[in-house]
């Protein structure tokens, strides 16, 4: 009797039917990485073991259900720094027990801001044109390895944390991107980084001056520059006219604090060039004059009459003979600066600037 009890005890519970296998589930990440940037996506997946064909999930961020994770995966992008992820899987048939997976710990590293400026290493602005200008670019927060690019208006024109112009214009104006680069921990609140615009002045190089000597008068073609003498530096001689007084040699330089040039041709005066024409009594009239121009000596006297260009350019010619005053015509010459040579019987020489204005 007792035995037929035993048998039937067994039958009805198993007591000698094989073990249930355990049940276990571990958890990966599938997508995104550990340590991961503030707010990026990553994706948790589980790999049950010995769950049946359709266990049940649940996701669990430091031991709190989440909300909707009852799948295979988990994806978030909601994750702070030190939370740990885990999974609970339950068995899809009897008994239906249930494992946790051991738990991944997050690093979350916070988003920075890049910043790049500029910098001109270089030449100047303002600045000259056709001559370098150099500008070196510096990024903060924006990774290893940034990469820079250039533009010109709005027109990229090159890349590299340095860049070089030697044909800008007045009115450029320049600014440097930088791209954030690096390791997948390197984090930012945006991949992209504009420097302030710098707009470009190029000032002219002045062409180099040219002087002659027309009468008495050393004449630059510039109008604007500095007279050197024998001695140097002239003070106060600044202007396109220069009457010499001491024998030597003279040059002018247009003086440009920016785009400095080099001096004239040297013109050597001598002591019978310094000019011994008797200019006292001689008058020109009007003066200026929109062509005819009156030469009055009082008394009579042959001279002969030569009309320059500032640059010594000979454009009229003419003689007075035995005459108190004599007029000449000047209304083919074009508005401007122009200088009267006169020179008498004995070669002594003696120069005027008259303006024409028609």
């Amino acid at each position: 009797m007792m035995r037929t009890l035993t048998l039937l005890l067994v039958a009805v519970f198993g007591m000698y039917a094989p073990a249930m296998a355990q049940i276990s589930v571990s958890i990966a990440i599938t997508g995104g990485t550990n340590p991961t940037c503030k707010g990026r996506n990553v994706t948790f997946s589980a790999t049950p073991t010995n769950a049946g064909t359709l266990p049940n999930y649940l996701w669990m961020v430091n031991g709190a259900p989440v909300p909707g994770g009852i799948g295979g995966s988990f994806t978030t992008n909601s994750l702070s720094n030190g939370d740990y992820v885990t999974v609970q899987v339950q068995r899809s048939s009897a008994p239906f027990d249930s494992a946790v997976s051991p738990a991944i710990v997050m690093i979350i590293v916070p988003n920075g801001t890049p910043t790049v400026t500029k910098a001109i290493t270089a030449g100047s602005n303002p600045g000259c044109a056709t001559t370098l200008i150099q500008f070196t670019a510096t990024a903060t927060g924006a990774g290893l390895a940034p990469t820079f690019r250039w533009f010109i208006n709005g027109v990229s024109v090159g890349t590299g944390a340095v860049y070089n112009n030697f044909t800008a214009v007045t009115g450029d104006r320049i600014f440097v991107r930088a791209l954030a680069s690096g390791a997948p921990t390197a984090c930012y609140t945006t991949d992209t980084a504009y420097s302030d615009t710098t707009t470009l002045v190029r000032l002219p190089v002045p062409a180099l001056p040219v002087i002659s000597f027309i009468g008495h008068y050393l004449v630059s073609d510039s109008g604007n520059v500095q007279w050197y003498g024998p001695a140097g530096i002239l003070p106060g001689a600044i202007g396109p006219t220069f009457h010499p007084v001491a024998q030597g040699s003279y040059y002018a330089v247009i003086p440009n604090p920016v785009c400095g040039t080099g001096k004239s041709n040297v013109l050597i005066v001598s002591p019978l060039e310094i000019g011994n024409y008797n200019m006292a009594n001689v008058q020109l009239y009007p003066n200026p004059t929109n062509g005819l121009l009156t030469i009055n000596w009082g008394t009579p006297t042959t001279t002969r009459i030569t009309v320059f260009t500032p640059a010594g350019q000979t454009v009229m010619q003419d003689a007075a003979t035995a005459v108190s005053s004599k007029v000449i015509d000047l209304s083919r010459l074009a508005s401007g600066m122009y200088f009267v040579m006169l020179q008498d019987e004995h070669g002594a020489r003696g120069t005027m600037k008259v303006t024409v204005s028609h």
